[in-house]
């Protein structure tokens, strides 16, 4: 079955609504999917906060930490697609995976990689372009300094970040390589598509701008989805709220597919103090540490914003567990906000109280973690029936 969608996606940042920030590329692209299916179906697309698709991909609670990367700014990079499928199938979009990461572990430059992707999967790739339909490319983690150090300066929080939307942290973008696939190139592999950059502007309400960036890609990507099929539509708010808690429970209770050997929830928390320890105080530790807190701050955020809209909108019984995992969130972000983003760097910079005082918000942090994932576990425990 051939895509609603056509061989060349018109996205550009009139296609990324200015309403709130996301803390994710891959979030941002598949709103633009959704959107462009949207439209070339002749459809007026229902409302999507961006917020909403972030907290079903399980990003706001996605604490991720990596023990075999050195980087730790880095580690904002894995598992972004940890739900991509069935959040896929959530709003219309039939997603399938078609390289399994763990063919590309540790073997990303490889010649032997390359030969094997060209071989195996490229095809497959060319056959879904010659059907229209797109493909979803990590290309992971990302490499360019100047590009990173453009995304620590996009994603520094605002003071105002607990407020509305407008006001909050601006369109984030973690350090890794999420592109749309969406047509042939003579360069390269043979694949050109889109990633997303920050503009370096912000609207009148203080809303970091993203736009499109064409790339073709020059090396195999880590990991490859297909987007078969085009069928958007806007959950239940029901559906999407137990899509959003159980997803944020897994990822706190480290129970989802680990095949990057990834540490999530308070033992991320564990992995990050450790790293912290082991770093005397200098501007790149400074960087790299403060640019991770910068993503966690605009996650935590961006899930606060969620469910507080759900407890307007969930039966009385459920606003007891949806204002402690908001409040959780805000603990989370308020611990983390001042060593965040360059200002939090510069303050970090050769500055020993300073690196103390970090411990002592990574341990606030990993309270609030802890907070959440007991509330969701009991959440859990009551049984489908007695869920949202």
């Amino acid at each position: 079955m051939r895509s609603t969608l056509p061989p060349v996606l018109p996205l550009g940042t009139n296609w990324f609504p200015s309403t709130g920030p996301a803390t994710a590329p891959l979030t941002w692209l598949l709103h633009g999917v959704w959107r462009a299916a949207n439209r070339d179906a002749g459809l007026s697309p229902p409302a999507l906060d961006v917020d909403d698709l972030n907290a079903a991909l399980g990003r706001p609670f996605l604490l991720c930490a990596v023990p075999g990367e050195s980087d730790v700014e880095r580690w904002a990079a894995y598992g972004q697609d940890a739900f991509l499928v069935e959040v896929g199938r959530l709003f219309g979009l039939a997603v399938r995976e078609i390289h399994p990461p763990e063919a590309a572990r540790g073997l990303e430059r490889a010649a032997e990689f390359a030969q094997h992707f060209e071989a195996s999967y490229l095809p497959l790739v060319l056959r879904a372009l010659e059907h229209d339909q797109p493909v979803l490319a990590w290309t992971g983690p990302l490499d360019d300094p100047a590009q990173r150090a453009r995304l620590r300066t996009a994603i520094e929080p605002r003071a105002s970040a607990r407020a509305v939307p407008p006001d909050g942290d601006g369109a984030t973008v973690a350090p890794s390589t999420w592109v749309l696939i969406d047509r042939t190139a003579t360069t390269g592999l043979g694949l050109a598509g889109v990633r997303l950059e920050p503009t370096g502007a912000t609207d009148r309400q203080g809303v970091v701008g993203l736009t499109t960036v064409p790339v073709a890609l020059s090396r195999p990507p880590i990991q490859l989805y297909v987007i078969e099929e085009c069928r958007p539509v806007a959950p239940e708010p029901a559906v999407l709220l137990a899509a959003a808690l159980e997803h944020a429970r897994r990822l706190l209770a480290r129970e989802f597919d680990t095949r990057f050997g990834v540490l999530t929830g308070p033992a991320a928390l564990d992995e990050w103090s450790q790293r912290l320890r082991a770093k005397t105080p200098s501007e790149p530790a400074a960087q790299i540490h403060a640019g991770l807190a910068a993503t966690v701050v605009a996650g935590a955020r961006s899930g606060e914003r969620f469910l507080q809209r759900q407890v307007t909108l969930a039966p009385a019984p459920e606003r007891p567990l949806l204002t402690t995992l908001a409040g959780a969130c805000a603990q989370l972000a308020e611990a983390l906000a001042d060593f965040a983003g360059p200002a939090g760097a510069a303050a970090l910079t050769h500055a020993s109280p300073a690196w103390t005082r970090f411990a002592e918000a990574l341990a606030t942090a990993r309270a609030a973690c802890l907070q959440m994932l007991t509330a969701l576990q009991s959440w859990h425990a009551r049984g489908p029936t007695q869920r949202p």
